[in-house]
C-alpha cells in the first residue's frame, strides 16, 4: 500500500522539477535575447557612436551568450529527454498499476454485488445527502419495499419521528468518530417498527455505508431474560435463598444480601475486598455440632475434582441466638474447554420450617403407626404388590396371626387359602374402586369359616398415584352366631324382650307378652304406651320416657315402673334399654323383668331397716358413715355423746371427720381407712388420750360400704369402749408375768440346790462319815475340821447369795423416788475414787434426753454399781478402761446404753450363759459370777428388759429400756 501510494507522488514530483527546469531555461533564455536585441538595436540606431572595438565586444558577447544558450538549451533539453523517458516508463507502470487496481476494483464491486445479495444482514448505501442509492435484498424483505421505491427515498424517511429528531446529532458523531454502532428503530412499510442494530460507516466523498441487522428476536429474548432474572430476584428474595461464590485460590467467599438475610445479620458488616473471609462468614456461624462434619464436607468435594453437585445441611447461628437449618447447593464451574475453574458458586436456602415439618411428620408418621397399630379396628395398609405396610393388633389378633411378622410380605403369602374372587377384588380397588360388604364369609385352610364385614379402598401418593390399598376389617363370626343364639334366647328367654320403633312395638318375645297378659299379635298393634303404664302416673312423670320411646334417640337407661296388665292386674317391672338397629333404622332394644316379688321384699326390708335403724341409734356402740373424702354422712347417739364427752366438740352431718380425731390418733385412723377404701375389712384396737388427758381403749372396726352397683359409696366405722377390757388384760397379763418370772426363779433356785448346795453338803457329809468312822490323830483331824469348816462357809454363802436373791424379789414394794442419773454415777465414783484413779478410768456420760427417773434408788445404784465395777474389772491390760453411759427416749421408752471397751465377751459361744447364776467368762479376775444375774434380775424387778452386744477385745455395750409412765415427765 506504501508503493502504491508514493509511486504517484514521485511522478508528480518530477513532472513538476522538468516544468520548473524549462521555466528557468526559457527565462534565462528570453532574458539573454533581450540583451543581445537591445545591444543590436544601438548598433542599427547609432552605429556612429559605438567603435570597432566595442562592436567586436558586442560581437562576441553576443556570441558568448549564444554560445551559452545552445549549452543551457542543449542541457536543458537532455535533461527534458531524460525526465520524459522516465516519465514515460513511470507513466506505463502507473496505467499497469491503474488497470490492476481497476480489476481489483472490479473483484470488489463482484464480491460486493455477491455480498449485499446473500448478507443476511440489510445492507443500505446513501450519498451525502442521505439518498438512498443501494440495498440488498435483506433491506427490501426487512421494510417490505421495493428496490425501485427505496432509490428514490432518503433513509431518513424510514425511521420514527423520535429517532428523526436524533438523526442530526448521530450524523454528526459518525462524521468525527468515522462511524458508530447502534440500536435504531425503523419503520416498515405496513407501518410497523422493526428493531435493528445499524452499523454505520462514513466513506470520504461518497456518503455512508450501513449494515442493518434485525433483533427483533434478541429484543425479545432480552425482554424474557429481564422478565426472567426479576422472576429469578421474585423468587430468591420470596424464597429465602442466598447465593454465594467460593474462589479456591484466595479462599475468599462472595455472599449475597439474603445470605445474611436468613441469619438476621447485614451484608455491609462482613469484609467482600478479596481477602480471605470463609471464616467469619461460613465457619464461625456454624453450629458446633455440625462444624467439622460440614468443613470436611465441603473439603472433600473440592479434593475428589468437584464431582456433581456439592450438597449438605447445617444450621448457622442467627444473630437473635437462634439456630437456621441452612441447604446449602454448589457446583464448581467449568472453562470452554470443560476444565475445572476455582470459582464454585451455589445457593443457600432456609430450611428450618421444612426441618420442623420434617420433624412433625416424623412425629405424624409415629402417631399415625401407633393409631394404625392401636386402632380398635381391624385393619392392614397394602401397596401395589400386595405387600404389608402396617396392621393394627386387632388385625393380628382376629386373624390369629400371632407374633409372625408379615411387614414386607405379600397378603397372599399370609393366608394362601384367599380365592380368586378376593384377588379380584384386591385389583379392581388397585385400580381406583371402593368396594365394601357388610357380611361375606371367608373359609380357612382348616375348614372353618370367619364371617367377616369389610371395605377396601385405595390409598394416594402426594403425587395422586394410587400407592395401594387400605383394608377396614370386622370378623363378625360371633356376631353371626349371636344372632342364631338371640333367636334361640330370645325366643326362649325367662325375660322379656321388646324392641320399639317410632314409638310401636315392632317385635315381642312370648314372655314379655306373657307377663302383660297378652299375646305377641295384640303387643304388636299397641301404640300408646298409656295402655300399659299404671294410671298412677301423672303425663309429667312419664313425659322423658315417652320422649324417649316416641324418638328412638337414648342412650342406654334403666328405669322401674309399675305396669298394667291386661286382666287390670299391677306390676312392677325392672326395665333396661338402649340404641339399636332395626332393619335398617334405629330403635329401642329393651329387657322386661317382672320384679313384684322384689319390690314387696323390698317393701319389708325398708319396715325391717326402720327397726335396724333404732336399733342402731340405741346401740352402746358408736357408729358411724363416711364418704371416701371423710365427710360424716351419718352417727348414732352414741357417737355423738363420745364425742362430745372425749373430744369436747358437737359432731354433724356433712362436717369433715380428720376435725374430730383425737389428738395422736390420726395416722393410725387414716391408715385404717385408706386399708377400708381399697376393699379391705380392717380392724385394731387404739389407745387413745382425750382433751382431759386421759387415756382410754377403744376397739375399731370398718367396712367399705358399695351400693347396687358395687361402687364404694363410703366406710362404715363401728368403735367400742373396751377401756375396762384393756385394765383386766393388763392385770391379768401381770400376773401371769410375775407367776413366769417365778417360775422361772424357782427354776433357777432348784437349779441352785441341786448344783450349788450339792458340792458342800456332800463334803460335809463325807467328812462327817468319815470322822465317826475313823479314829484319827490331832492333826488329822484338825485337817478334817478345817475342811468341814471350808464346806460350811461355802455353804453358808451359797444360802447367803440366796437369801440376797430373795430379798431383791421381796422388797419390790419399797418406795419409789426421783433418781439422777448424774448423781448416781458421781455417788459410786467418789466410792470407788481409789480404783478408778488407780486403772486410770475414763467416765463420758450424757443425760440430755432423760435426766432422771422414778424408781427404786437402791436397785439401780446396784445396776449402775455392778456395771461400772464389772468394767474396771474386765478391762483389758493394755488399754485405760472408757466408760460411755447416755440416755435416750426411744419411742416413748427410756433407754439407759452402757458401753466400754474391755476385754468383751464370746456371745457365740456363751451368749446363752451371760444372765446365769454362777456364771463367769472371764478367770483371771476374782468373781462369783452373780453380778449380770443381779443386774437383770433387778432390771426385770423394775419392769425393765436387758440386752447386750458385745465382741472379744473391743467391748460390751448394754442396752436397758423402761417404760415410762403416761403421768411422768
Amino acid at each position: 500500500m506504501t508503493k502504491k501510494t508514493n509511486t504517484p507522488i514521485k511522478l508528480y514530483f518530477l513532472l513538476v522539477l522538468m516544468l520548473i527546469a524549462i521555466l528557468v531555461t526559457g527565462i534565462y533564455g528570453i532574458r539573454e535575447l533581450n540583451t543581445l536585441n537591445e545591444i543590436t538595436e544601438k548598433i542599427h540606431t547609432d552605429p556612429i557612436k559605438i567603435s570597432d572595438e566595442q562592436f567586436r565586444k558586442s560581437q562576441d558577447i553576443y556570441r558568448q551568450a549564444k554560445r551559452s544558450s545552445y549549452i543551457f538549451l542543449s542541457i536543458s533539453l537532455t535533461f527534458f529527454i531524460i525526465l520524459a523517458i522516465y516519465i514515460i516508463k513511470k507513466v506505463r507502470l502507473l496505467i499497469r498499476s491503474l488497470k490492476l487496481i481497476n480489476n481489483k476494483i472490479m473483484q470488489s464491486e463482484v464480491k460486493f454485488q455477491e455480498l449485499m445479495k446473500y448478507a443476511g444482514d440489510s445492507i443500505f448505501m446513501t450519498n451525502l445527502n442521505f439518498q438512498i442509492i443501494a440495498m440488498n435484498e435483506s433491506a427490501c424483505e426487512l421494510l417490505g419495499y421495493s428496490k425501485e421505491e427505496l432509490q428514490h427515498m432518503k433513509i431518513v424517511e424510514l425511521m420514527t419521528k423520535e429517532e428523526q429528531k436524533t438523526f442530526a446529532s448521530r450524523i454528526k458523531i459518525i462524521n468525527t468518530e468515522g462511524g458508530s454502532v447502534h440500536e435504531r428503530a425503523f419503520v416498515k412499510k405496513d407501518g410497523s417498527l422493526v428493531e435493528t442494530e445499524v452499523n454505520v460507516r462514513a466513506i470520504k466523498g461518497i456518503g455512508y455505508i450501513s449494515v442493518i441487522r434485525d433483533i427483533t428476536e434478541r429484543k425479545e429474548t432480552e425482554i424474557k431474560i429481564r422478565e426472567s432474572e426479576e422472576r429469578y430476584k421474585s423468587i430468591i428474595s420470596v424464597s429465602k435463598t442466598g447465593g454465594w461464590e467460593f474462589h479456591g485460590v484466595t479462599d475468599f467467599l462472595w455472599c449475597s444480601e439474603e445470605y445474611f438475610l436468613m441469619l438476621g445479620r447485614k451484608q455491609s458488616d462482613y469484609d467482600f475486598s478479596g481477602a480471605k473471609n470463609l471464616k467469619e462468614t461460613w465457619i464461625d456461624l456454624l453450629h458446633p455440632e455440625d462444624r467439622e462434619r460440614s468443613i470436611n464436607h465441603f473439603a472433600e468435594y473440592l479434593k475428589n475434582g468437584s464431582v456433581g453437585t456439592y450438597e449438605s445441611y447445617f444450621r448457622m447461628l442467627h444473630a437473635n441466638g437462634s439456630w437456621v437449618w441452612i441447604w446449602s447447593r454448589g457446583q464448581t464451574l467449568r472453562d470452554a474447554e470443560g476444565k475445572l475453574t476455582p470459582l464454585t458458586v451455589g445457593t443457600h436456602i432456609d430450611i428450618t420450617e421444612r426441618k420442623k415439618i420434617e420433624r412433625e411428620l416424623t412425629e405424624k408418621k409415629e402417631q399415625l403407626s401407633l393409631f394404625i397399630e392401636h386402632s380398635p379396628a381391624s385393619l392392614a395398609m397394602f401397596d401395589t404388590d400386595m405387600r404389608y405396610i402396617a396392621t393394627s393388633r386387632r388385625w393380628t389378633n382376629d386373624y390369629n396371626i400371632g407374633n409372625q411378622n408379615v411387614i414386607g410380605k405379600t397378603h397372599y403369602e399370609v393366608f394362601p387359602e384367599i380365592t380368586q374372587v378376593w384377588k379380584d377384588i384386591h385389583q379392581r380397588c388397585l385400580k381406583g374402586a371402593v368396594e365394601r360388604s357388610e357380611e361375606d364369609s371367608f373359609e380357612r385352610l382348616d375348614g372353618s369359616k370367619e364371617w367377616i364385614r369389610w371395605e377396601i379402598r385405595p390409598w394416594h401418593k402426594s403425587s395422586g398415584e394410587i400407592g395401594g390399598i387400605i383394608m377396614f376389617t370386622e370378623v363378625i363370626t360371633e356376631r353371626k352366631e349371636s344372632e342364631l343364639l338371640f333367636k334361640n334366647l330370645v325366643e326362649k328367654s325367662l325375660v322379656g324382650v321388646f324392641i320399639v320403633q317410632k314409638g310401636k312395638f315392632v317385635y315381642v318375645n312370648p314372655k314379655f307378652a306373657q307377663y302383660l297378659g297378652y299375646a305377641e299379635e295384640e303387643m304388636l298393634k299397641i301404640d300408646n304406651f298409656r295402655q300399659i303404664v299404671d294410671d298412677s302416673y301423672t303425663p309429667a312423670e312419664l313425659e322423658q320416657w315417652r320422649e324417649k320411646v316416641d324418638t328412638g334417640i337414648i342412650e342406654d337407661f334403666h328405669i322401674e315402673l309399675k305396669y298394667k296388665r291386661k286382666d287390670g292386674q299391677i306390676i312392677w317391672a325392672d326395665v333396661f334399654c338402649g340404641e339399636t338397629i332395626y332393619k335398617g333404622g334405629k330403635a329401642i332394644l329393651g329387657s322386661f323383668q317382672d320384679i313384684t316379688e322384689r319390690k314387696n321384699s323390698e317393701a319389708a326390708i325398708k319396715e325391717q331397716a326402720e327397726i335396724f335403724t333404732a336399733i342402731i341409734e340405741n346401740a352402746n356402740e358408736a357408729i358411724w358413715l363416711l364418704s371416701p373424702d371423710l365427710t360424716v354422712l351419718q352417727f348414732n347417739k352414741t357417737l355423738q355423746e363420745r364425742i362430745r364427752l372425749n373430744g369436747g366438740k358437737e359432731i354433724y352431718l356433712g362436717a369433715n371427720f380428720k376435725d374430730f380425731l383425737y389428738s395422736g390418733s390420726e395416722n393410725q385412723f387414716m391408715t385404717m381407712f385408706n386399708e377400708a377404701l381399697k376393699g379391705n375389712y380392717p380392724e385394731k384396737e387404739l389407745c387413745q388420750t382425750n382433751i382431759h388427758g386421759k387415756l382410754f381403749w377403744i376397739r375399731t372396726r370398718m367396712y367399705p360400704v358399695y351400693d347396687t352397683e358395687k361402687k364404694l359409696i363410703g366406710i362404715a366405722i363401728l368403735t367400742e369402749n373396751i377401756t375396762e377390757r384393756k385394765a383386766m388384760e393388763a392385770e391379768r397379763q401381770k400376773i401371769l408375768d410375775e407367776m413366769m418370772q417365778r417360775n422361772r426363779d424357782l427354776e433357777q433356785f432348784t437349779y441352785i440346790v441341786s448344783h450349788n448346795l450339792r458340792a458342800p453338803v456332800a463334803n460335809i457329809i463325807g467328812i462327817s462319815n468319815y470322822m465317826q468312822n475313823t479314829e484319827m490323830d490331832s492333826k488329822e483331824s484338825e485337817e478334817m475340821n478345817n475342811g468341814l469348816r471350808t464346806s460350811v462357809l461355802k455353804l453358808d454363802g451359797v444360802i447367803n447369795d440366796l437369801n440376797n436373791i430373795l430379798k431383791v424379789k421381796r422388797e419390790i414394794s419399797e418406795k419409789k423416788e426421783t433418781v439422777k442419773f448424774s448423781d448416781l454415777v458421781n455417788n459410786i465414783k467418789t466410792s470407788i475414787v481409789n480404783l478408778i484413779e488407780k486403772e486410770e478410768v475414763t467416765f463420758i456420760t450424757d443425760f440430755n434426753a432423760v435426766e432422771e427417773m422414778e424408781t427404786i434408788k437402791s436397785y439401780l445404784h446396784s445396776i449402775f454399781y455392778n456395771l461400772i465395777s464389772n468394767s474396771i474389772k474386765y478391762r483389758r491390760p493394755d488399754v485405760a478402761p472408757v466408760i460411755e453411759i447416755k440416755t435416750a427416749l426411744v419411742e416413748d421408752k427410756l433407754e439407759i446404753t452402757y458401753k466400754d471397751n474391755g476385754l468383751g465377751i464370746d456371745l457365740e459361744k456363751k451368749g446363752d450363759q451371760v444372765f446365769g447364776l454362777y456364771k463367769r467368762f472371764h478367770t483371771h479376775a476374782e468373781g462369783k459370777g452373780m453380778g449380770l444375774y443381779m443386774v437383770k434380775t433387778q432390771v426385770e424387778t423394775l419392769g425393765g428388759t436387758i440386752s447386750l452386744e458385745s465382741e472379744i477385745n473391743k467391748g460390751t455395750e448394754f442396752k436397758i429400756k423402761f417404760e415410762i409412765e403416761k403421768n411422768n415427765n
